[in-house]
């Protein structure tokens, strides 16, 4: 799913619980302390890291993945089916960045 693509506020809203607005900032947020904690963007950890093509190419990605579950609950599977992964990627995924956002939330009080 390409958050990218939303057009309306009402619809990005209805999908993560945030404005665009609070997104971005949460997104900008969310790049700090990625770097805090491993010393590089995540774009140079996927460059210099990652040899197939990743699931999610930049954290606004990972954010917005996270985020969806949070507002939705999904099953793993659906949430999956609408990220273009299966089941067991789509949990996995959702456990190891949604520590990272938590970390950001909390830097962020």
């Amino acid at each position: 799913m390409n958050y990218t693509k939303i057009k309306t506020e009402r619809q990005f809203r209805s999908t993560t619980g945030y404005s665009k607005k609070e997104f971005d900032c949460l997104h900008k947020d969310l790049q700090s302390v990625y770097y805090d904690l491993y010393g590089q963007t995540y774009q140079d950890y996927v460059a210099e890291n990652v040899t197939e093509v990743p699931v999610f190419s930049n954290l606004g990605e990972i954010l917005f993945f996270v985020l969806f579950q949070l507002k939705n609950n999904l099953v793993y599977d659906c949430l999956g089916a609408v990220f273009n992964m299966n089941g067991s990627t789509a949990h996995k995924n959702f456990a190891k960045f949604s520590i990272l956002l938590e970390q950001t939330l909390e830097k962020k009080k």
